[in-house]
């Protein structure tokens, strides 16, 4: 308990981002996506998003992570202060990240 009340509050994008994947998939993130909350605890909200929204350019996603991304997206255009929203396709990962994508891919692969 003590931990849940020193971490501290999620910005308004998290907070979003959060929102979404919970009410995508609810329950099974205790579950059968159990791969994708640790990704997403490991990784922060934003950040999670960020690589899912980057892998997803150099992949054709199946259509529950489109439906995700699109709702990524919105959330970005909404809250410009992640930098995000503003960046052109194709540069949003940095080169260190590559490899970080390809890790999350597979988990994001294995978890769906």
């Amino acid at each position: 308990m003590r931990l849940v009340r020193a971490m501290p509050a999620l910005t308004p994008a998290a907070e979003a981002i959060v929102g979404a994947i919970v009410g995508r998939y609810g329950a099974g993130l205790f579950s059968t996506r159990a791969k994708l909350l640790r990704s997403l605890v490991h990784f922060g909200p934003v950040r999670y998003a960020q690589f899912v929204l980057g892998y997803m350019e150099g992949v054709q996603p199946r259509e529950e992570f489109i439906a995700l991304g699109e709702e990524f997206e919105r959330i970005f255009a909404a809250f410009p202060a992640t930098g995000y929203a503003h960046a052109p396709a194709g540069s949003r990962a940095s080169a260190d990240d590559r490899s970080r994508r390809l890790a999350l891919a597979q988990i994001l692969i294995q978890s769906a």
